[in-house]
C-alpha cells in the first residue's frame, strides 16, 4: 500500500513475522498507529512459517550446564498462550499437536544420567511454574517427563512439550493483523537501513525512504544485526543466526498420521518429527 511520509505513525515495525505481528497487535490495541514493514508478499512467511513450532520447555537444551537457555525456553513457554490466544480466541487447541517423546540416541553428545538428570530439574522447574498458576498452551496436561522402557539402546521419555502448527498459526494472525485498523502495512520491501534524526526514526530500503515514525521496534530476523549495527547499537555479545532444514509433507492420510508420534532425537544433529491434525507431517 502507499504511504504517506508527511503524517509519520507513533510506531515502525520491521518484520512481519511471530515477533513483528504480535508486537503490532498488542501497540494497536493500546492505541498507538502502527506501520508494519514486511520483506515478503505477506506476513508470517519467513521463519516464523517453517518452524516446527515446538513451545520448548527446555528439555533439548541438557548440554548448558547453567540452565539458563532451559529456564528462557519455560518462561517463552509459560507465557505464549495468554500472548497468542487473545488475538485468535479458540484456534490455538486445533493446532497444537500431541506430546513429544525424547530419546537419547548412543551418538549423543550426554550419557543417559546426564539427560535423566537435565529432565528431573525441567520438570522440577516445570512444577515450580504450575504451582505459581502457570499456563503452558491453555488446559494442556504438564505434569513433567515420564521415563519409558523401550527396546531400544537409548534412554526414551516422554513429556509434556508440545508443538503449534505454524503455518495454521501464520494464518490465523495475518487475519488478525489484517482486521486492525491501526496497523498499516507496508509488503515486499527489505529495509536496509534505519537512522534516528531530530525529528523521528528514518527507514530507508535501497537508499529510499519507505517510512518514518517517532518510535522503531527492529523485529527483523536475518538482518537484525545489520539494522541495529546501521543505527549505532553494536552488539556487545556474540551472536548467531540458526539455520534448520525441515522437510514437510502435506495432506497425510488421517490414518498415517495417528500412527506417528511426535519425537526429538537427542543429543546432536538428528532434530524432530512432529505430525499435525490437519495432515501435515
Amino acid at each position: 500500500m502507499s504511504f504517506d511520509l508527511n503524517n509519520s505513525p507513533h510506531i515502525a515495525i520491521i518484520g512481519g513475522g511471530l515477533c513483528g505481528c504480535l508486537t503490532a497487535l498488542e501497540l494497536a490495541e493500546a492505541g498507538f498507529n502502527i506501520v508494519l514493514i514486511e520483506a515478503r508478499d505477506t506476513l508470517m512467511k519467513e521463519a516464523s512459517w517453517v518452524t516446527e513450532g515446538k513451545i520448548h520447555l527446555g528439555y533439548v537444551y541438557a548440554a548448558d550446564p547453567s540452565f539458563e537457555t532451559a529456564r528462557n525456553m519455560l518462561d517463552g513457554a509459560f507465557s505464549f498462550f495468554d500472548l497468542v490466544e487473545r488475538w485468535i480466541p479458540g484456534a490455538l487447541e486445533e493446532l497444537i499437536s500431541d506430546p513429544f517423546d525424547y530419546a537419547n540416541l548412543k551418538e549423543s553428545q550426554l550419557s543417559d544420567a546426564q539427560i535423566a538428570q537435565h529432565f528431573e530439574r525441567v520438570d522440577r522447574e516445570i512444577g515450580k511454574r504450575l504451582q505459581k498458576g502457570g499456563n503452558y498452551l491453555g488446559n494442556i496436561e504438564c505434569a513433567g517427563s515420564i521415563k519409558r522402557n523401550k527396546a531400544t539402546e537409548s534412554i526414551y521419555f516422554t513429556t509434556p512439550e508440545r508443538s503449534i502448527d505454524s503455518k495454521g498459526l501464520a494464518h490465523c494472525l495475518q487475519k488478525a493483523v489484517m482486521k486492525s485498523p491501526n496497523i498499516n502495512l507496508i509488503y515486499k520491501t527489505e529495509v536496509t537501513e534505519i537512522r534516528l534524526e531530530q525529528d523521528g526514526w528514518l527507514i530507508q530500503s535501497n537508499r529510499a525512504v519507505v517510512a518514518k515514525a517517532k518510535a522503531l521496534i527492529n523485529c527483523a530476523w536475518r538482518s537484525r544485526k545489520a539494522l541495529d549495527t546501521s543505527a549505532g547499537f553494536l552488539l556487545q555479545k556474540n551472536w548467531f543466526n540458526r539455520f534448520k532444514v525441515g522437510v514437510n509433507f502435506y495432506d497425510v492420510e488421517a490414518e498415517i498420521i495417528s500412527l506417528i508420534h511426535p519425537l526429538t532425537c537427542m543429543l546432536g544433529p538428528f532434530g524432530d518429527v512432529v505430525p499435525y491434525k490437519n495432515g501435515r507431517l
